[in-house]
């Protein structure tokens, strides 16, 4: 990390991070600090924490000892969606994403929230309805319809595998927000 970090405003910073599985940390004592402007890379073999780390500072995870800060403010007890909001979001590998079908029809299948159905959907090769007439199905449409509005009219029609790979990331990007707002709401 360059010393002009401590310059700038911190977007990220780990300070005596524990993190790991079932209270047993495989991430230990890590301090991060990662400024405005700055590109950081996670660097280690296979098992030396490095999802782990990532998964945690989105909020997927929550840290055994020590604190993650995101935009200065701490996140401990915030939702993964939340922490998107502030701009930050884990993004998992293309896996996430049902390439035969339309950014829309993936934006969708994130809305659903359930595995089994987002799986026997996506062989049949079409996404779930997701309005029944509820006021909940409705918002969770204004949700998807805000959140394609972020891809021109042609690329939110478009099939996954045709897609660029910047859009590919945005479509992940969104389809996270979305799953995360689905299980925030079931928990909440």
């Amino acid at each position: 990390m360059s010393e002009h970090t401590s310059d700038r405003a911190a977007l990220v910073q780990l300070t005596g991070l524990h993190t790991g599985y079932d209270g047993i940390p495989v991430v230990r004592g890590l301090n991060l600090t990662v400024g405005s402007g700055e590109v950081v890379a996670l660097l280690g073999p296979n098992g030396a924490g490095k999802t782990t780390t990532l998964l945690t500072i989105s909020g997927l995870l929550k840290p055994v000892e020590g604190t993650v800060s995101v935009l200065g403010e701490d996140t401990a007890g915030v939702s993964p969606y939340k922490i998107a909001r502030r701009g930050l979001a884990h993004v998992a590998e293309d896996r996430s994403l049902f390439f035969d079908l339309t950014v829309t029809e993936n934006l969708r299948l994130g809305l659903t929230g359930d595995r089994t159905r987002r799986t026997a959907c996506e062989r049949r090769g079409r996404a779930p309805a997701i309005t029944d007439g509820s006021a909940e199905q409705d918002d969770q449409r204004d949700q998807q319809a805000e959140q394609a509005r972020c891809f021109g009219e042609s690329e939110a029609d478009q099939q996954v595998r045709e897609l660029a790979g910047g859009c590919r990331r945005i479509a992940q990007s969104a389809r996270q927000v979305a799953a995360e707002d689905v299980a925030d709401a079931d928990a909440g």
